[in-house]
């Protein structure tokens, strides 16, 4: 009689959490929340020995996570270059009511 677990060959899939985690603390809350829900996702797949859903859940936990970082770039860009030109535009408003 064969052991099914010992000629079951184990496959490495990332599963992405802490870019879903640091996402979530320094980026776009809702994405990285998604994102870890998808990479806890692919351990339990790997548990159940079902790697071709571990991929797949591998793949769309670093989606959201990647999506919430450039998003979370691009708000902090935005902010930033806001806040530079009401500062500038404040300065400009204070000379002419000189």
């Amino acid at each position: 009689m064969q052991n099914d677990n010992a000629s079951q060959t184990y496959q490495y899939v990332p599963n992405h959490l802490l870019l879903g985690v640091l996402t979530t603390i320094f980026c776009c809350l809702p994405f990285g929340i998604v994102s870890i829900i998808y990479a806890v996702q692919v351990n339990t797949a790997l548990a159940a020995g079902n790697a071709p859903m571990a991929q797949v859940l591998s793949e769309k936990a670093k989606f959201w996570g990647m999506l919430g970082l450039w998003i979370g770039i691009a708000l902090q860009v935005i902010s930033l270059l806001f806040a530079l030109s009401s500062g500038a535009f404040m300065a400009m408003m204070q000379q002419t009511q000189m």
